[in-house]
């Protein structure tokens, strides 16, 4: 059944992705964490798709629909970061430990609601109760969710205690990249430029990605001549 459900998220085929998790919780079968992850992943791409998020309502095994008629792109995306967590919670209470994939995919679903507290709730548990290491796409995740809830500065404390805990190893471009877009939701243009000398001191070669994002920093905060 798991490896089912993550070809159907793969093939894009959401709704069979949940029916075949529906279909397991009513044969008294616990899901597995991949299974759990994968149908996580369809609750984040169900966002996009122009039809009502359907999904399993797993407070208990025995199998029930949970189902919400959005009316707005805004609806629809509060559907899948509350259905996501539910989901993850489910998966809490019958004893299945998550892997860093679950939580990043749980933590962009949060971000894209604007739920940048539940990104950094989950950041926070990830770590702290289930010892898991964050990932390079762990921390672009929760800082993207920091960036779209305007707080850019603890999106930059994300990112300096992933440099301190990486031992000085070279962060990924994707990491700095999401620090500097960060400053640019807050308008804080003299830190997405402090950030992009710091990544060219570093040896790396910014993107046109980063350079989009330190410039916009710049022209939204009436300093385009930088």
């Amino acid at each position: 059944y798991a490896s089912l459900v993550r070809v159907c998220q793969k093939a894009g085929r959401w709704e069979h992705a949940w029916q075949l998790l529906e279909q397991m919780i009513g044969e008294a079968l616990v899901p597995d964490v991949v299974a759990f992850g994968a149908a996580i992943g369809a609750c984040k791409a169900s966002a996009t798709q122009e039809r009502p998020l359907r999904g399993p309502c797993l407070r208990t095994r025995s199998p029930s629909r949970l189902r919400s008629e959005p009316r707005s792109r805004h609806h629809w995306v509060q559907a899948q970061w509350s259905s996501a967590l539910a989901l993850l919670a489910c998966g809490f209470a019958w004893r299945i430990k998550p892997n860093v994939v679950v939580f990043n995919v749980s933590i962009g679903c949060c971000g894209e609601a604007g739920q940048w507290r539940q990104a950094l709730a989950l950041f926070k548990t990830m770590h702290g109760e289930h010892g898991l290491t964050p990932s390079p796409s762990t921390v672009v995740a929760v800082m993207s969710a920091c960036a779209a809830g305007q707080q850019w500065a603890r999106a930059l404390s994300i990112n300096r205690a992933f440099s301190g805990a990486s031992g000085g190893s070279p962060q990924p471009l994707a990491v700095h990249t999401a620090a500097i877009s960060a400053c640019e939701k807050g308008q804080q243009w003299t830190q997405a430029l402090h950030l992009l000398e710091a990544l060219s001191a570093s040896g790396a070669c910014p993107d046109i990605v980063t350079y989009n994002a330190v410039i916009s920093a710049c022209g939204s905060s009436q300093h385009w001549e930088r």
